[in-house]
């Protein structure tokens, strides 16, 4: 056994912090997949190394939490404004829809 536990085992002796299950692990790909490798907030490319998974609903039962339908591709400085209210994000959003849903998304944390 090496000294860096497999993601598998750490989940299956249940040493990972909800809502971080199996499902969530597994689920990530597929929402990856969906948002066809886009930030689901400025619409971008993610690249490696750049991605993280937003639970849309986080108050959720374990269950429902970690449906791909509950979770969102973002890249990781979108998903840093969407938890840091007192910054300013998107000088660059002409258009204004990325920090429309931005704001959006924030009501519902």
């Amino acid at each position: 056994m090496t000294l860096r536990p497999m993601l598998l085992e750490l989940i299956s002796k249940g040493l990972t912090s909800p809502p971080y299950t199996f499902e969530y692990y597994m689920n990530v790909a597929y929402a990856f997949n969906r948002d066809r490798g886009n930030c689901r907030i400025c619409r971008e490319p993610i690249w490696p190394g750049d991605l993280q998974v937003h639970h849309l609903n986080p108050k959720l039962p374990t269950e429902q939490v970690n449906k791909v339908s509950n979770l969102a591709s973002l890249h990781k400085e979108c998903h840093r404004y969407l938890h840091h209210p007192g910054e300013i994000p998107f000088k660059w959003d002409e258009t204004g829809k990325a920090t429309k849903k931005l704001f959006q998304w924030r009501e519902k944390l």
